[in-house]
């Protein structure tokens, strides 16, 4: 049977309907103000890696399953807002994890959260989610200044994350 070339096999009864890199939204629980949901720019989409298990047999070596885990720190790219609402929350979150006045590690039952990765189609429909558990930020860059640029100031920020899990 011949491929189909044709333009008609794409966009013909709109079953193909490709995903845009720019209609996402990451909520953390607890942490994310409308300005945060508002003023994130940019995040990496989920990468899985599973780690091979090399086993002997006889004459030839089978490969199995290993480990499986995140590739990757799950880093936010905001921008900065004048009333400092994504600054301060960001700030406020990471005093949780380690409080620079005393310099106490804090407890992971109050650091720790769950978030989620919405995605969806041109329409706003047809939406996924990744439901990420166990975040905390483990760096905050408050992005920089320049006399050269009027560009929004980013704020870059790491997070540690357990789990991410399709829903």
């Amino acid at each position: 049977m011949p491929i189909d070339l044709t333009p008609d096999r794409i966009g013909g009864g709109g079953s193909f309907e490709v995903m845009r890199k720019n209609i996402f939204e990451v909520i953390i629980d607890g942490i994310t103000a409308d300005d945060m949901r508002i003023a994130c720019v940019g995040c990496p989409f989920p990468k899985f890696n599973v780690t091979e298990m090399a086993m002997p047999y006889k004459n030839v070596t089978i490969k199995l399953a290993g480990k499986s885990n995140l590739e990757q720190d799950f880093t936010l790219r905001l921008r900065d807002v004048v009333d400092g609402n994504v600054r301060n929350a960001l700030w406020a979150w990471s005093q949780l994890v380690f409080e620079i006045a005393t310099g106490k590690i804090g407890r992971q039952s109050s650091y720790k959260k769950d978030g989620t990765l919405f995605m969806a189609g041109p329409d706003g429909g047809d939406e996924q989610q990744w439901k990420m558990m166990g975040i905390w930020p483990k760096t905050i860059d408050f992005g920089e200044g320049s006399a050269d640029d009027a560009a929004p100031v980013e704020i870059s920020c790491t997070l540690a994350v357990d789990m991410i899990d399709k829903v």
